[in-house]
């Protein structure tokens, strides 16, 4: 058993303190009558009290209070097994971890820029699979395609720069990874169109990807890029590992500093030859939701249904019988009839 609104649980905390304050309440007045009546004149003066009937609409209204905070918190019993049907496009998701990442001409920097708008993303997405690549001159898949959008954020929250273990960027690396993860879906789902989305700030320190790039466009797959950055370029700072605080600027070899620019020739490349498109996120252009509406408009396919099993509720029948107990305690009498 589950429950809907675990919260109101905590409310069953006040019946024994409204049992604690009712048994004071009633020392309190046995008190304060026995300075005016001895218990004979009082016996003498008012009817006879029904004790039993007391308790038990005492019982009634202690029970009833109690089950209609059960049924409040809504009591949730067995499952109910429904099939949902889901549709949509297969969208791999290729993440630059590359040291110019940290770069901070987008504010805070493009990496958590770049992050901020893909949650933004997945919050618009319904139905589609959604896999995500981490990248440098080496890539990695940190998630296959799926459609569990939980596991796609707790894994951008995540991700960090130090989580690869080489520098540079290298775009052949990303696009042959996404090549096999669209190839392992292919034949199954031969209808949904296959996205993948690049973000990156686009320096390219590889050899070149036409090969890879060809690939992907004879399998049908559109290439979507977003390059973040500036063209005026920025310094990249390096962090003290302890507290974390901005120490220095990188440098070369040669200890000349290095400045990072957004370089969008290759994101653009990638995207034309393949039927995709180009967004900008700067200072002054931050949006995907171009993207989202391009996206879209792609052919969706019917995935594999799911079953999907629900708890199903129950407070219906606890909340019922609270109401007929808190109804009972209020036609159950006080007092004994004249004739008993």
């Amino acid at each position: 058993m589950t429950w809907s609104d675990p919260q109101y649980l905590w409310l069953l905390l006040l019946i024994p303190l409204l049992g604690i304050a009712l048994w004071g309440w009633n020392r309190y007045n046995l008190k304060k009558r026995s300075h005016y009546f001895s218990d004979k004149v009082f016996r003498a003066l008012v009817r006879p009290v029904w004790k039993t009937g007391n308790r038990i609409r005492l019982g009634a209204q202690g029970l009833g209070l109690f089950l209609l905070i059960i049924a409040l918190a809504g009591p949730q019993v067995g499952t109910e097994i429904r099939e949902v049907q889901r549709e949509g496009v297969n969208l791999m998701i290729a993440l630059d971890l590359s040291r110019s990442m940290l770069a901070e001409d987008v504010g805070p920097n493009r990496l958590e820029k770049g992050k901020f708008e893909l949650y933004h993303l997945l919050s618009q997405l319904s139905g589609d699979r959604v896999g995500l690549i981490t990248f440098t001159s080496q890539a990695i898949v940190q998630t296959p395609l799926t459609q569990d959008y939980s596991t796609m954020r707790m894994y951008l929250d995540m991700v960090d720069v130090d989580l690869m273990p080489v520098h540079g960027t290298d775009f052949r690396a990303p696009l042959g990874v996404a090549e096999e993860a669209f190839r392992e879906v292919g034949e199954r789902d031969t209808e949904a169109a296959k996205v993948l989305l690049i973000v990156s700030d686009g320096e390219d320190h590889g050899p070149g990807f036409d090969a890879e790039l060809e690939a992907l466009r004879e399998m049908g797959v559109y290439i979507y890029t977003v390059g973040i950055g500036t063209e005026d370029g920025t310094h990249i700072p390096v962090f003290d590992d302890e507290s974390g605080d901005a120490m220095d600027v990188f440098r070369d070899r040669d200890g000349n500093v290095v400045t990072t620019y957004l370089e969008p020739e290759s994101l653009q490349k990638m995207a034309d030859e393949t039927g995709g498109g180009y967004i900008e996120i700067t200072r002054t252009s931050h949006s995907m939701d171009d993207f989202i509406n391009k996206m879209n408009r792609h052919e969706r396919a019917s995935f594999i249904s799911e079953e999907q099993a629900d708890y199903t509720n129950r407070y219906q029948f606890v909340g019922g019988l609270a109401l007929a107990l808190l109804f009972l305690s209020f036609i159950i009498p006080s007092y004994k009839s004249e004739d008993s």
